[in-house]
């Protein structure tokens, strides 16, 4: 187990695409998470319903049918307000990411994602929020490059 966990965390992963989701979820639990998958936004907030706060972190995919990462995250938001929730994307507005980052997004990861980004994205993450007892402000974002 990686040394830097101290307790294992759970991470919820929401992607449609199979190969992604099984892919950001290996990565994760290399690395030390318990990962919990889900195919869609409904299954996640399904998910997060029948059990809030075993969840440490959520990371959503944001181009989905039905209920996009967008939908997705607003809905884990109203369930859990303090749930970290990072954004996996291939390509987003600028004016749509400063606005989720404005209701709350914790951060960002632009597919397709290196494995050292998705392991460095959450623990960032989860060290701000842990440091400042509340949502971070978008490790991995980096749009000034």
């Amino acid at each position: 187990m990686d040394q830097s966990a101290p307790f294992k965390q759970t991470i919820l992963v929401i992607d449609d695409d199979r190969a992604t989701l099984l892919l950001i979820a290996r990565v994760l639990t290399d690395a030390g998470y318990t990962v919990v998958t889900a195919q869609s936004g409904f299954e996640a907030v399904d998910q997060l319903r029948r059990r809030p706060y075993d969840f440490h972190l959520a990371i959503t995919d944001f181009v989905m049918p039905f209920m996009d990462g967008e939908a997705t995250f607003a809905r884990l938001r109203e369930i859990r307000p303090d749930l970290p929730v990072i954004l996996a994307t291939g390509f987003i507005q600028q004016e749509k990411l400063e606005q989720l980052a404005g209701s709350g997004l914790s951060g960002f990861l632009r597919k397709p994602i290196p494995p050292d980004d998705i392991v460095n994205t959450v623990r960032m993450t989860l060290e701000s929020v842990k440091y400042s007892g509340g949502v971070s402000n978008l490790p991995g974002l980096s749009l000034g490059h």
